[in-house]
């Protein structure tokens, strides 16, 4: 992760927690606001760009980004330490776990290896959630 990166992400942190709620670069989050989640499965080469992408529009958007990655401190490093992001560690083949985060999200966007699309497929058709994957 470059300097700059982790520089952009800083910049879209709090800049001011008052009793009117969080302000981040103008936009306001009432206290009251429900933030949905969105989960990226794998932290792969590829996803610097997309990772930061969606942090730097979590907070005009109103979402949480979920990094989950089998390294833990890889998927950390997506997230740079962004205020609406969170790293995570889960084994996506274990279905317990599996269906407590993809329950939790509106959306997951899958960067997994396709050998394991289909069971993030089939869980998030049963709880009716968006996916949309690398595949093609």
């Amino acid at each position: 992760m470059s300097d700059a990166y982790h520089q952009e992400l800083m910049n879209d942190q709090v800049h001011n927690i008052s009793s009117t709620g969080l302000h981040l670069n103008s936009i306001i989050f009432k206290p009251n606001v429900i933030i949905r989640d969105i989960l990226v499965l794998g932290a792969v080469r590829s996803s610097p760009s997309f990772i930061y992408y969606l942090l730097s529009h979590a907070a005009e958007d109103g979402y949480q980004v979920l990094v989950n990655d089998v390294d833990l401190h890889l998927a950390e490093a997506k997230i740079a330490g962004h205020m609406l992001g969170e790293a995570l560690s889960i084994d996506v083949r274990q279905e317990t776990v599996r269906i407590q985060i993809i329950s939790r999200c509106f959306l997951v966007i899958s960067l997994l290896p396709a050998s394991l699309h289909q069971i993030i497929a089939e869980e998030c058709l049963r709880l009716d959630k968006h996916l949309l994957t690398a595949s093609y």
